[in-house]
């Protein structure tokens, strides 16, 4: 009797496989663009991003660091800005591109180091320059840990203006649809390489049947996150 009822486990488990491995591969990823995000100093990049959320299209360290220290100064979490543009942020963003050192990196440096990087690179930095990147790393002491806000917060703040409704809905239903491009292409789907046209293509081809109204909707988030990736 112990031998029939293993023999129907086994059978019962080798079925329950089987119908496993015959099921549609889906992710239960939820990047809602409601979620918050936290900014670290430390490093100049935001936690609490998925690898398949489309920030990671937009995040930018050097235009990231210059909207958060304003956003800093607005939450009254810093006294002051270097200047009404944060020019110095500008040159160490030039001398980050040209030296491929990044800014958080120039962050520990002195004003001494930072200046023989830059003219290592061909760069000459100002009186102004050196005493903005000073000043810089003073603002930086005055920070708490982090900064907390929503991604649509954020995406304000890059665009320089609000989001309307149909842009956030366009966000959601992008979102939706690069879950399912990310992970059914194992992880590596970039739509900066993609039209929306072959997005919605790839999109059919695994047959989640979105409608055209979903996919008009798609493309108003497409072209936000394709604009900010310039």
């Amino acid at each position: 009797m112990k031998k029939i009822l293993f023999a129907l486990s086994l059978i019962a488990f080798m079925f329950l496989i089987g119908c496993s491995a015959g099921m549609e591969y889906t992710t239960t990823i939820n990047n809602n663009f409601n979620d918050v995000i936290q900014y670290n100093m430390d490093n100049l990049r935001f936690s609490y991003i998925n690898e398949s959320d489309l920030l990671t299209y937009v995040a930018d360290e050097g235009k990231d660091f210059k909207i958060m220290l304003n956003r800093a100064y607005e939450n009254e979490v810093i006294e002051s800005l270097l200047d009404s543009n944060n020019g110095v942020i500008d040159t160490l963003i030039l001398i980050s591109e040209e030296s491929g050192v990044s800014i958080s990196s120039m962050l520990h440096y002195s004003a001494t180091e930072l200046n023989e990087l830059a003219s290592a690179n061909s760069i000459t930095l100002t009186v102004d320059d050196i005493v903005g990147f000073i000043d810089l790393l003073a603002i930086k002491e005055q920070f708490s840990d982090s900064l907390f806000l929503r991604k649509t917060e954020y995406l304000e703040l890059r665009l320089g203006r609000e989001l309307t409704l149909i842009e956030e809905s366009g966000l959601t239903d992008f979102q939706d649809g690069y879950n399912q491009l990310y992970y059914n292409f194992n992880n590596n789907y970039n739509i900066e390489n993609k039209t929306f046209l072959q997005i919605v293509d790839d999109l059919d081809g695994l047959g989640y049947g979105y409608t055209q109204q979903d996919y008009d909707s798609m493309e108003i988030g497409y072209d936000l996150i394709i604009g900010l990736t310039d």
